[in-house]
């Protein structure tokens, strides 16, 4: 049983009619791949930027955190270095002026052993 498209005893309305029915297969096969599919594929491509950016605006606002966070863990350890700079300065200070002393101890002590002999 086969059948074919195209009858011998087909008038000029069927013949039309099919012809027509190729003719918009055609027409909306051209139409998909000139019109719908490149729209669809720029859609896509849209979509995945729009993830892309998406992604890097959140790495972004994490670096940013970072930033923030080191920003004030650097102010802390240059505050803490200054505070045991000045510490170190004023020890420092403080030995010399303790040496000071025993220095000058230590030449009255041997004055007075100079003057008891």
């Amino acid at each position: 049983m086969c059948r074919t498209f195209w009858k011998t005893d087909d008038g000029i309305a069927d013949l039309i009619l099919k012809a027509g029915s190729i003719i918009a297969i055609l027409v909306a096969a051209h139409q998909y791949y000139y019109k719908l599919y490149p729209v669809w594929s720029k859609e896509k491509e849209l979509s995945l930027a729009t993830t892309q950016l998406e992604q890097i605006v959140k790495k972004t606002k994490n670096l940013e955190k970072k930033n923030q966070f080191l920003k004030t863990q650097k102010t802390d350890l240059t505050e803490k270095v200054a505070n045991l700079t000045l510490k170190e300065g004023r020890l420092v200070e403080q030995f010399e002026n303790e040496v000071l002393v025993l220095k000058e101890l230590a030449e009255k002590e041997r004055e007075e052993l100079i003057s008891n002999k």
